[in-house]
């Protein structure tokens, strides 16, 4: 084996691995929000650490909290199938962006999760920089063009953007691969090149973010499809020229059974995702909610200039300015197009010069086609109604396909230069008027910047950034060496993005990402008393005019790694029963709105919300504010760092209720909404039957006390097990998140788990001692178990294929 085919990826990696030093290297930990800004760690914290940058909050929120739940699974050897901490619990599996099936994360699991997030973003900006790397060399490219455009790729704006929400990068990385894999497949569909598409496929899916593993299909078939109408083969591509050109039927055979081994190889993760998705709030989003993620036409001038709209870094923002849709959404902040300044420019060289037109016009179709839906064209209303991947998300997320055509076609102007040390003198006049005009360009930016300067001072620096890097990519042009123009612009791109994207990385303290604090001591002790414990809620909303409040004091899912059982959560898929069950019952919106709709439950904002008798039923044990709150049966606690409030007349999260009965789905909907019920006295369950231990008036009270009759023997993620022993018929009630997943025995024999207040889980028990189990097992995910290692036996089988030496 040659060691120098090595040496450009590793080069690539080295360049990725430099720039995440911090996180690899110097004990630093990436973590993009803030926690001095939120309870209780801002109460000691100084006015410079609440002020230090903060910006897409989701890592914190959602994916740190994920990646501490799978660490504690991998040390407790279980699988992780279903997290009672959030949404009054959910499944943890089922929800994909947990990566429960991706390994690289198996890889990580056993290390420290603050350690692991800069590990799996360094991994992933590096996988997906040596991917475009070997996509742009079978495209023709040599070595050091391939390489450079390698390392500016790795550290695309996309990529920057998503540090904060890793499963997008992740997914993102495997775009070239997949690619990749086409065009072999397409070269010669043999069974090697069929499984080792269908692995990279499914690969992308498991990543985590199934909207860029729908857009990568889509974009696959319009690159095969334009390049049938344009070429062959793409010149110098390293294919042995001996080799027949492939019929189409047997291409598309091909390309058949390599989708069809993708879905069994990620059925295990797919299935249990889909049934979730269709109770959630996620399964079809309307357009209007769509679009209002798409660009604004103005956003062109991202293009060029990353940050011109403002940065959530410096916190002048201004593309709110131009709202699309229901207007909830500030693209910039979390998404980008941008590809660095000179990719851009070279990518406008590649596709419209005559000498590298025609290589790249799959590449161009797909800037064009992903740029039109971006932005919200009216192609994006007609994806939104025929084409998969467009009605349960974002659309901007179509974005990363520009990104990624632009370095693709960047790569092919670059190799055009780099093609011939005679260079034609034609072609060398034609190089040298663009990056005339480039240069051009970039005086006149930064001499019209400093205009900006009054209203939107920090304009200028981005711009005159933006016109250093362009004019100096144009005087690469201008060069004599065709080398040198052919490699400084990638050269330039890439030192651009590392000074762009180094602040996303959120360096920080491990000590400052979910420090223990007193106060959170104190909150789980009080959650935990009783039988089963109980859970909590916040109150109060920080900044609720927004659309999307978010509390301030110990938000949604940052208590799970703390093991505090909440009944709110933070953009995850989730059954939105629990949701709509508590707006109903508290008579006022509690789903966050527009693109976030149905993700997250937020705070109560009326202090009568938390009187309500069905947070008594839930085990609402506390309520988390910053501010005082009054409300009946509710006393204030002692809490340093946020001020709590105890339900005094909360029921344990296990119960044991002696009366109760079954209602229609309107009748359950009609009580919660009017309040008039005592869930000390009676259970109310969406079904039919009754439970009356009384023989001629009802007890005082339905629920029976703890010992002796109600033992909890086992009480984990995934199973409880309680011995019950009561002299009438009863029901046995775990105040957590109703589940089709969930199934029940009573001594052995399989029971029925009733929908208890529409939205928990109860058993009816005869008379007399039980023992009562609850376990968690989706058939979904043992169907997809089974259908999965089918796949990897015809994975593995395919790309272990020899063949024989003829056709090497």
């Amino acid at each position: 084996m040659n060691a120098r085919r090595f040496f450009a990826p590793g080069a690539i990696v080295l360049f990725a691995a430099a720039f995440f030093a911090p996180e690899l290297f110097a004990g630093r930990v990436a973590a993009t929000a803030n926690m001095a800004r939120w309870y209780p760690w801002r109460a000691e914290s100084t006015p410079a650490q609440i002020a230090a940058p903060s910006h897409n909050p989701d890592c914190n929120l959602s994916y740190y909290p994920r990646r501490d739940f799978l660490h504690e699974a991998w040390r407790d050897l279980r699988l992780p199938l279903w997290n009672p901490d959030t949404f009054a619990g959910a499944p943890f599996l089922a929800d994909i962006q947990s990566g429960v099936f991706y390994p690289p994360n198996w890889v990580l699991l056993p290390f420290d999760p603050k350690w692991q997030l800069g590990a799996f973003l360094f991994f992933h900006a590096a996988w997906g920089g040596v991917g475009l790397f070997a996509l742009v060399r079978r495209l023709g490219s040599g070595a050091p063009v391939a390489t450079l455009a390698g390392c500016a790729f790795a550290l695309n704006g996309y990529f920057i953007k998503h540090f904060g929400q890793p499963p997008f990068l992740a997914a993102a990385s495997w775009v070239p691969w997949v690619l990749l894999a086409a065009l072999a497949l397409r070269d010669r569909p043999d069974a090697r090149r069929v499984g080792l598409f269908a692995l990279a496929a499914a690969l992308l899916f498991l990543a985590g973010q199934p909207q860029t593993a729908a857009h990568a299909a889509l974009a696959t078939i319009l690159v095969l499809v334009v390049r049938e109408f344009t070429e062959r083969r793409p010149a110098g591509a390293r294919i042995a020229p001996a080799l027949p050109s492939p019929s189409r039927g047997r291409a598309a055979l091909a390309f058949a059974a390599g989708g069809v081994l993708a879905l069994l190889l990620v059925a295990a993760q797919f299935l249990p995702t889909a049934e979730l998705a269709r109770r959630s709030a996620r399964a079809e989003l309307p357009y209007s909610t769509v679009i209002s993620g798409s660009f604004h036409p103005v956003d062109a001038i991202r293009f060029v200039v990353e940050e011109f709209f403002g940065s959530p870094l410096t916190e002048d923002e201004w593309s709110g300015f131009f709202p699309r849709g229901d207007g909830v959404y500030i693209r910039h902040q979390l998404n980008s197009i941008f590809a660095g300044t000179p990719i851009f420019l070279l990518a406008l060289y590649g596709a419209l010069s005559p000498g590298t037109r025609r290589r790249a016009a799959p590449w161009s179709a797909l800037f064009a086609v992903a740029a039109l839906l971006a932005f919200g064209s009216p192609l994006a209303r007609l994806a939104y109604e025929i084409l998969p991947g467009f009605r349960f998300s974002r659309i901007d997320r179509i974005g990363f396909f520009v990104v990624f055509a632009q370095s693709v076609l960047a790569a092919l102007a670059a190799q055009e230069w780099a093609r011939r040390v005679d260079e034609p003198h034609a072609k060398r006049r034609l190089r040298r008027v663009f990056g005339g005009a480039v240069v051009l360009l970039a005086i006149a930016g930064a001499a019209l910047a400093p205009r900006g300067a009054s209203t939107r001072p920090r304009l200028v620096p981005r711009v005159q950034t933006a016109a250093f890097y362009g004019g100096a990519a144009g005087l690469a042009l201008l060069a004599p060496s065709s080398a040198i123009a052919a490699t400084a612009p990638h050269a330039l791109a890439a030192l651009q993005l590392a000074f762009l994207g180094a602040p996303y990385r959120g360096d920080r303290r491990p000590e400052d990402v979910f420090a223990p604090h007193e106060s959170i001591a104190e909150l789980r002790a009080l959650l935990e008393e009783g039988e089963g414990g109980g859970r909590m809620i916040r109150f109060g909303r920080d900044g609720a005019a927004r659309a999307t409040p978010l509390s301030s004091v110990l938000p949604p899912s940052t208590n799970v790694p703390f093991g505090v059982r909440d009944l709110q959560g933070y953009n995850a898929l989730a059954d939105s029963s629990l949701g709509r069950a508590l707006e109903t019952a508290l008579g006022e919106p509690l789903f966050s709105e527009g693109i976030w709709a149905g993700r997250r439950i937020v705070e109560p904002a009326l202090p009568k919300s938390l009187e309500h008798p069905l947070l008594d039923a839930l085990a609402v044990r506390a309520a988390l504010s910053d501010r005082e709150v009054r409300a009946a049966g509710w006393e204030p606690v002692l809490a340093r760092g946020f001020r709590m409030l105890r339900n005094e007349e909360a029921l344990g999260r296990v119960q044991l209720h002696a009366r109760g009965r079954g209602v229609s789905p309107d009748s359950m909907r009609a009580i919660l909404a009017a309040g008039s019920f005592d869930p000390q006295r009676e259970a109310i369950w969406v079904g039919e039957g009754e439970i009356n231990a009384a023989t001629g008036s009802a007890p005082p009270l339905s629920v029976a006390p703890s010992p002796p009759s109600l033992r909890l023997l086992v009480d984990d993620a995934a199973e409880i097990v309680a011995r019950t022993d009561f002299g009438s018929p009863s029901l046995f009630v775990v105040a957590d998140s109703w589940d089709p997943g969930w199934t029940a025995r009573v001594d052995g024999d399989a029971a029925r788990i009733e929908r208890v207040w529409g939205v928990v889980r109860g058993v009816r028990l005869e008379a007399g001692s039980h023992l009562v189990e609850m376990r968690y097992a989706p058939r979904s995910l043992r169907i997809g178990s089974l259908l999965s290692l089918l796949g990897l036996v015809l994975v593995g089988a395919m790309i272990a294929w020899t063949r024989p030496p003829s056709d090497r």
